[in-house]
């Protein structure tokens, strides 16, 4: 756990002690489910923002469709994959271009 506790201290901040365990907020555990995504594939947060859009309120968090997400991510996968083999075939522009970057990207993994 990363998180820091009650009576540590926070040299950087001019060692201030902690008075309560430290939390992380709503914003934060969204950037690390993002985060997530993008180790699985690079392609999935794009994705996953414009799947999930419509279905949230602006009240809503990217966590609070986490099971969701998680569940339907080699359904995701799927569907990356035939976006990216009908633009191939389509010939779009830079189709070429770009499937050799995401070539690139899946040997970086």
């Amino acid at each position: 756990n990363n998180l820091s506790r009650k009576e540590e201290v926070i040299k950087f901040k001019n060692n201030l002690r902690l008075t309560e365990d430290e939390r992380m907020t709503p914003m934060l555990e969204d950037m690390v489910l993002l985060n997530v995504l993008k180790d699985i594939d690079p392609r999935l947060p794009s994705h996953i923002r414009t799947h999930y859009t419509l279905k949230m309120s602006k009240t809503d968090k990217l966590m609070d469709f986490k099971n969701d997400i998680m569940t339907n991510i080699p359904k995701f996968l799927q569907e990356l994959d035939k976006e990216e083999h009908l633009g191939l075939i389509t010939g779009g522009p830079d189709s070429q271009l770009k499937w050799m970057r995401q070539q690139n990207q899946k040997r970086q993994m």
